[in-house]
């Protein structure tokens, strides 16, 4: 599905997951819903000075790899890849000392099985979420 990057979009995204992952994989919903909505947000906030603002957002099977699922971001902003620039964050320190972002990264770090990124030849940022069926 392609979409403008907008949170406003998430009830749209979140259909598009349900209606992909059949009923065999139900269980994986709310973890692709809940990455998903992480990176719509990050996204949307990378992507909001740039001239196309679209996102391509793919969910599939993996092909080879039994009960596994990927859901996958493409999007046209500046070079970013949260995987390595994102800062971890200090979850030892109170909320009122604790520096703002990287918590949503850390989330997904934690609740995928891996992730992938890549800044494509054609200049776009595609993220990879790997999600095993436990």
């Amino acid at each position: 599905m392609k979409i403008i990057a907008d949170i406003e979009k998430l009830t749209s995204v979140f259909s598009y997951i349900e209606k992909m992952l059949d009923d065999e994989n139900v269980v994986l919903v709310p973890k692709v819903k809940l990455v998903a909505e992480e990176l719509l947000v990050n996204v949307a906030m990378h992507v909001k000075d740039a001239e196309d603002k679209t996102i391509e957002i793919v969910i599939s099977a993996v092909e080879g790899e039994e009960d596994t699922w990927k859901l996958t971001f493409v999007d046209n902003g500046p070079a970013y890849n949260p995987l390595e620039e994102a800062k971890d964050p200090d979850l030892d320190a109170g909320v009122e000392e604790r520096e703002i972002g990287g918590l949503g990264i850390h989330l997904i770090k934690n609740i995928t099985d891996r992730l992938l990124y890549e800044r494509t030849s054609n200049e776009k940022n595609l993220l990879e979420a790997f999600f095993k069926k436990d």
